[in-house]
């Protein structure tokens, strides 16, 4: 009697830790603000099953987090880099950091997990030949395979693998414009493999009627030249629909 009473009770607390353990934290706007800023957030520890206003910021290295920014609200990347392991951008939702090319101050996300889903705008809204937002992507690695999916508008400044990270991938299944300009406003890459690794670079199209995607005022940054090393980076872009 008293020894199924002590198993019931371990069983009990087993189970417990080990839901805490696989608990999934979600970041959700609550309204329009600076994402360094802990009253433009509510936070879920249950994957979205129950929500409470966060009383801090975002942690400065999150990249076990998923980020959501939902409809109706406006969040700021108001300095770089943000972390985070999925981004969602819900339909009239903008993620954008107000500042203007040309610049050197490019802000990034850093992404660490599968995908960055945009219904809403990523960036900005204006025609791409207006002076465009400086938010950009660097998939945060190391073996990862990041999809950028969505039907929002999504303007990117730069994507940019973080350096030194390996086996890195990026597919594009979606309508992607790259804005970068350069610092000076000259021109520059907007996709740039930037690992002293060997690198390989490509632009693919799987589906003759899909659209590829834009690269305005910017090309494809060609590998960096081999060198004796063991690590390396894939950056493929593709739309596959």
């Amino acid at each position: 009697m008293h020894t199924t009473r002590r198993l019931t009770i371990a069983l009990v607390l087993v189970l417990s830790v080990c839901s805490l353990a696989s608990a999934q934290v979600v970041w959700r706007s609550v309204a329009s603000g600076n994402w360094g800023t802990a009253a433009t957030w509510q936070i879920s520890t249950d994957a979205g099953g129950t929500w409470a206003a966060a009383t801090s910021a975002p942690g400065t290295k999150d990249t076990t987090s998923d980020f959501i920014i939902a409809t109706g609200h406006t969040v700021v990347v108001e300095a770089s880099p943000k972390y985070c392991f999925n981004l969602t951008v819900q339909s009239g939702g903008v993620l954008t950091a107000k500042v203007k090319q040309p610049t050197s101050d490019i802000r990034y996300i850093r992404n660490k997990g599968d995908y960055v889903k945009v219904d809403g705008v990523f960036g900005f809204a204006a025609n791409p030949a207006d002076s465009s937002d400086a938010l950009s992507l660097q998939p945060y690695g190391p073996d990862q395979t990041l999809t950028i999916q969505g039907s929002g508008t999504i303007n990117i400044c730069r994507l940019r693998p973080h350096t030194g990270r390996k086996n890195i991938s990026v597919i594009v299944d979606a309508n992607v414009t790259f804005t970068y300009v350069g610092g000076s406003g000259t021109g520059g890459s907007g996709v740039y493999s930037a690992n002293d690794a060997q690198t390989t670079s490509s632009h693919s199209q799987s589906n003759p009627g899909a659209r590829s995607p834009w690269l305005t005022s910017a090309t494809l940054r060609p590998p960096r030249a081999h060198r004796p090393t063991a690590r390396q980076t894939r950056h493929s872009i593709s739309t596959a629909r």
